[in-house]
């Protein structure tokens, strides 16, 4: 029987020291794979025009609400800002929400940093990671 999860039950982690810490108050998490090609036309293809499998890119993204008073093993907004800020390439996961289960797993460092502060409205946060390297993927069994 088939197994299904909703965006409840994942968590975005930084690896902080030695510590993993959760995303505080994340609204949805994506992650985006892409592969560049390289097409070849030569005699050996008959003047047909192949396709060869290339450079592959990939990245994280999650959005969230402002929190700047994360509790004990949570990152918060201000803490975030700061790792942008850093420019380092650090650890990061996505795991399910009672952390048995670790989906994606990467170094990667924050390449946008997006905050919106509307008027009467709850403040939100975007952030994207680019992946430095191979973004590991774990099935669940």
């Amino acid at each position: 029987m088939a197994t299904y999860y909703t965006g409840e039950q994942f968590g975005v982690y930084a690896k902080v020291g030695a510590d993993w810490l959760l995303a505080v108050c994340t609204t949805s998490i994506s992650i985006s794979r892409s592969r560049n090609e390289i097409e070849i036309q030569n005699n050996c293809t008959a003047g047909a025009i192949g396709k060869l499998a290339s450079t592959q890119s990939n990245s994280i993204s999650f959005e969230g609400d402002v929190s700047t008073d994360p509790g004990v093993g949570e990152i918060g907004f201000l803490d975030l800002n700061d790792q942008f800020e850093l420019a380092t390439v650090s650890e990061w996961k996505i795991e399910n929400a009672d952390t048995s289960i670790v989906f994606y797993a990467a170094e990667a460092f924050l390449s946008t940093f997006d905050a919106t502060f509307p008027v009467g409205d709850k403040s939100t946060y975007s952030i994207a990671l680019s992946v430095s390297g191979n973004l590991a993927t774990v099935v669940p069994s």
